[in-house]
């Protein structure tokens, strides 16, 4: 298909399909009930074998631009097919099977033209089954971790649920690379971050619709490895060497990676403090961002050794070095270690219920 379109819009939605039919009507309808008008839909069909292209080529509303591709060209092509022929002045995503909520659009647009600094956005998500039925809670807690930080440990960013400004992907030559499929998106946005602060609305904005079958669950090690193959080298552009323990403290971790090796709680913070540091020497983050990434070294420091080596003696230990490194988080901290031991041993709970209040009372 020619497509000759020139003028420009505030936003390009990119919606990539192949054998969509079951859902792609609803992803469509909610994107044409958007309260932000001032859009294009960019459907591209990859070689469907079901009636998707027919029921996209139903449409007759202006703003929907159908696409079909000569030859199959996998995920990540028909997402870059999407990002050259683009034209908005943000660009964002909508997966063929998900829902975008009524003011998805209109949320993004404002806080991007309010905060220049910002050069991707994405929202809060939630799981939905097959009919359409919530499958999950919020995928995320309401926090103030900032993207980047989340980005050094995981993937804090729902492919659907993004909108970028597309100078930023224009100007640095940026796409998804093929290479790392089914973890394209992942390493899309470690690459992006070179460029561009990032930030999450912490409303759900978006439906994700939980499948069997997706490429990241059914070659779910390899895609693990893609994933740490980004993350690498988004730590190595931060600090440049990796530990080589990192890998154990990300999701990407295979739970054969670290060898069985055991890393002291000293060398362990001295790492999550190593990469912090980098960060914020890169972007400047605000002193509330900061405390929020203190309280979040601790809390993973507490859940690692408990996960790992949660023996009584060590949850005594872990109690003490968490107290004098930071005071502020340490009740939350204690909290988790309780329910630790509330589940597994009822009566080491109820000592160190006492050992909490008199450490408690020593910082009064």
């Amino acid at each position: 298909m020619q497509i000759s379109y020139t003028v420009p819009v505030g936003i390009s939605i990119i919606m990539p399909a192949y054998n969509a039919e079951s859902f792609i009507f609803d992803s469509i309808s909610s994107i044409l009930e958007q309260s932000y008008h001032d859009y294009e839909l960019i459907i591209i069909d990859d070689c469907s074998t079901d009636r998707t292209w027919e029921m996209i080529n139903s449409y007759k509303d202006s703003r929907v631009r159908c696409v079909r591709n000569k030859d199959n060209v996998g995920i990540a092509g028909n997402r870059n097919i999407g990002l050259g022929l683009s034209r908005g002045k943000y660009i964002a995503w909508l997966d063929a099977d998900d829902i975008a909520l009524p003011n998805r659009l209109k949320r993004q647009f404002d806080f991007l033209e309010s905060n220049p600094e910002y050069g991707l956005c994405c929202t809060n998500v939630m799981s939905i089954d097959a009919n359409g039925n919530p499958a999950s809670g919020s995928w995320w807690p309401l926090d103030d971790l900032p993207l980047e930080w989340s980005l050094a440990w995981g993937n804090p960013i729902a492919q659907s649920s993004v909108m970028v400004r597309r100078d930023i992907i224009v100007r640095n030559g940026l796409c998804y690379r093929q290479d790392h499929v089914p973890a394209e998106d992942y390493n899309l946005w470690t690459e992006l971050s070179r460029f561009t602060r990032m930030c999450r609305l912490p409303d759900i904005l978006i439906y994700y619709r939980v499948l069997p079958g997706s490429a990241f669950h059914t070659k779910r090690k390899y895609a693990l490895d893609k994933s740490y193959e980004s993350n690498n080298g988004f730590i190595t552009r931060l600090v440049g060497e990796v530990e080589g323990f990192h890998r154990m403290l990300t999701t990407f971790d295979d739970s054969s990676c670290d060898g069985g090796q055991r890393i002291s709680y000293s060398i362990m913070r001295r790492w999550y403090r190593r990469v912090a540091e980098a960060l914020y020497g890169i972007y400047g983050f605000s002193e509330r961002e900061k405390v929020a990434v203190r309280s979040d070294i601790s809390r993973k420091l507490a859940n690692h050794f408990l996960d790992k080596e949660g023996t009584f003696p060590r949850a005594i230990e872990l109690l003490m070095l968490l107290f004098f490194d930071t005071r502020n988080s340490f009740p939350l901290l204690f909290q988790r270690i309780k329910e630790h031991f509330r589940r597994l041993n009822p009566r080491m709970y109820s000592v160190l219920k006492v050992i909490f209040r008199k450490m408690r009372k020593s910082s009064l």
